[in-house]
């Protein structure tokens, strides 16, 4: 899919059930409150400075940006650990229910509609985070993504980003190894009765390292996560920026 038709299918789904097409428990169309809704980007946030804390990575807290930030709910739970909370998405439908959600709270909501992040300056943040946003572009879009992510991040700041590798060894997860992108497509929007299709896609670690490291970063700790759903294989990456420390992965 083109980055134009990704951009305009998120805002058709954002003017649909925005905080539904960020998180899309089948239970929730049209049924999440605000409060909930963010109560999970707080648990959310929680758990990945958890996990900064556990591979020994300690982060100023000055600025964190929020890469897809839909609707708001990793903005808000950031504006209570940083100084600065920027929240970016390519859809202004998103953005809109992401103002009206952090009402009353220190957070800046940016559109970049272009495939950049073009109106961000360098060496800006000392944390990038996104999850359950790479995984719904084509890869080269993506991975465009994280060279800007580099790019906005000051000397050593941290970059932490999901991203799947393949379908799992599901029955779903099998035939989505075998079937066309644009047929998985189609059923996706159907089953989900979406106003916009959510693709979906998978990128070896291998090329993500490649990726990484021509952008000036480095992995230093990768594991699984089950942010992607049971029928994918999805990775939560660390990146430091201009840290030449050894890289090292589990799970």
């Amino acid at each position: 899919m083109e980055f134009k038709q990704t951009q305009e299918h998120w805002d058709a789904l954002g003017r649909d059930d925005a905080m539904w097409a960020v998180l899309t428990d089948p239970g929730r169309k049209g049924g999440w409150t605000r409060e909930e809704f963010l109560a999970t980007g707080r648990e959310e946030i929680a758990e990945t400075l958890a996990l900064l804390d556990r591979v020994g990575i300690q982060v100023p807290r000055r600025a964190a940006l929020d890469f897809g930030c839909g609707a708001g709910r990793l903005t808000v739970a950031l504006s209570e650990h940083f100084e600065r909370a920027v929240g970016v998405d390519i859809a202004s439908s998103m953005l809109a229910q992401a103002r009206r959600n952090a009402e009353g709270r220190p957070c800046e909501f940016v559109l970049e509609a272009d495939g950049s992040l073009g109106s961000l300056s360098d060496v800006a943040f000392d944390l990038v985070y996104t999850a359950r946003v790479l995984q719904h572009m084509a890869p080269e879009h993506a991975d465009r993504y994280l060279g800007e992510f580099l790019r906005v991040l000051a000397p050593g700041g941290v970059l932490v980003f999901q991203r799947p590798s393949m379908p799992s060894r599901t029955v779903l997860g099998l035939g989505m190894r075998l079937a066309p992108v644009s047929v998985t497509n189609a059923l996706r929007r159907v089953v989900t009765r979406s106003a916009g299709t959510m693709e979906m896609h998978g990128t070896s670690g291998a090329d993500i390292r490649r990726v990484i490291e021509a952008a000036g970063g480095r992995i230093v700790h990768r594991e699984r996560d089950s942010k992607a759903g049971p029928h994918w294989v999805s990775w939560t990456y660390v990146v430091r920026k201009g840290d030449a420390g050894p890289a090292r992965a589990s799970g």
